[in-house]
């Protein structure tokens, strides 16, 4: 077991070679800070295995009010704050952002490059028909200040592999019924 403090909206692990009163606080990329004084009252102090063990509730890993974060398949969103995507993918759902992605969940960001607003990202797999469902869909229409270009765009391309992949069963499906009325020439 190991000690952990939740400072500033975030988890890190003390390391308890170091003075409690002086202490040297890791977080789960092994960033330091040091020299904190961790005696000073309500500072809580818990112990678990790993960061995955932590309650990461109301963290910058996992926060309601953010307008960042996943977007499951079922439409259920799991606020994070800016850049934590991956931190949250790892100790909150168990997995991994490109795992997530290729499942089809959608990463909410911030925009790059232009005025302040916040971008869907789809990252599925088209060919496998992986494309958004309904309830992501319908959560990015309650949430218009949410650009989904690229969420659009899966639908579409989506919808286009999806229609490829139909076509090519019916073709051969139809190749398999005449192959099998074939007479057997033995």
């Amino acid at each position: 077991m190991a000690k952990f403090i939740k400072l500033n909206k975030t988890w890190w692990k003390y390391d308890e070679k170091t003075p409690i009163d002086k202490a040297t606080i890791l977080d789960s990329n092994m960033e330091a800070l040091y020299n904190l004084d961790l005696t000073k009252p309500n500072t809580e102090i818990v112990e678990a295995n790993d960061f995955a063990d932590l309650d990461w509730n109301d963290t910058n890993v996992l926060n309601d009010r953010s307008p960042l974060g996943w977007l499951d398949r079922d439409g259920n969103f799991y606020g994070c704050a800016y850049n934590h995507h991956s931190q949250q993918a790892r100790f909150v759902h168990h997995s991994d952002r490109r795992t997530l992605e290729k499942l089809g969940w959608i990463h909410i960001s911030e925009r790059r490059f232009s005025d302040n607003g916040v971008v869907a990202d789809y990252c599925g797999d088209y060919k496998e028909g992986v494309i958004p469902t309904s309830a992501q869909l319908r959560y990015l229409t309650q949430h218009r200040s949410i650009a989904c270009s690229s969420v659009y765009n899966a639908v579409a391309n989506g919808n286009y592999a999806k229609e490829k992949i139909y076509e090519s069963r019916i073709r051969r499906e139809k190749q398999e019924k005449l192959e099998s009325n074939q007479p057997n020439n033995n």
